[in-house]
């Protein structure tokens, strides 16, 4: 008889572990499929109804703050603004917006003389200058040697692009000339061997030596009455 009831008893006991371990996978499942900071409340909270509360795994405090950090990069990917707009030679192209509005930009009487990210680092990609800085120069050597900007778009009341403005920049395939634009320097996109595509507006009245030295694959939209010098 005492044989008989320990071997009930051990049978019991086994399915109340087979219960509690689908319990506690099933909340592990939960956990990892949305880990918020209520999730784990209710997870700490419904431990005494799977197993009485013992041999419970809770999360550490650094695999929560993991959990914290990987909600909040996705609700900063969320309120990323972006935007398109297509060029001169009917490309599209996109750009973020908020970045453009973050990016640091160092003006001086109007001539831009640098622009970096929020973080203080150079620019990536495709670059919008905003119309709102009452930029009319951008300047010497202000995006010279940046190898990974790939399109600029120039603000409305733009009037100069100084000498080297952006001579050495490798990945650069193409820039946005507003009408007003009367003078490109020397060697303003010098050494620019990506750059396939410029328009240059009637209002261009200088282009300046070498500004498109060695930028072997360029086709330039040239107009009449343009003094190269």
């Amino acid at each position: 008889m005492k044989k008989r009831f320990t071997k009930a008893l051990a049978a019991f006991l086994c399915a109340v572990m087979v219960l509690s371990n689908n319990g506690l996978s099933t909340f592990a499942d939960s956990l990892h499929s949305d880990v918020t900071g209520n999730d784990i409340a209710v997870y700490e909270e419904n431990v005494s109804e799977v197993s009485g509360g013992e041999d419970i795994i809770v999360p550490s405090d650094d695999e929560i703050a993991e959990a914290e950090e990987i909600i909040e990069d996705e609700e900063i990917i969320e309120e990323e603004e972006y935007a398109t707009f297509t060029d001169e030679f009917g490309e599209e192209h996109i750009y973020s917006l908020t970045a453009s509005k973050n990016n640091i930009y160092d003006i001086s009487g109007g001539e831009l003389l640098s622009v970096t990210d929020e973080d203080g680092n150079a620019l990536k990609g495709v670059v919008v200058i905003p119309e709102n800085k009452g930029i009319n120069k951008i300047g010497t050597n202000a995006f010279k040697g940046n190898e990974d900007i790939t399109y600029v778009v120039l603000p409305e009341g733009t009037e100069i692009i100084a000498d080297s403005a952006f001579s050495g920049c490798t990945k650069l395939r193409g820039a946005s000339v507003p009408k007003g634009v009367i003078d490109i320097g020397s060697n303003a996109f010098a050494g620019d061997p990506s750059l396939i595509q410029l328009s240059i507006p009637k209002t261009v009245e200088r282009i300046g030596n070498g500004a498109f030295k060695n930028c072997t694959k360029l086709y330039v939209v040239a107009m009449d009455d343009v003094d190269f010098s």
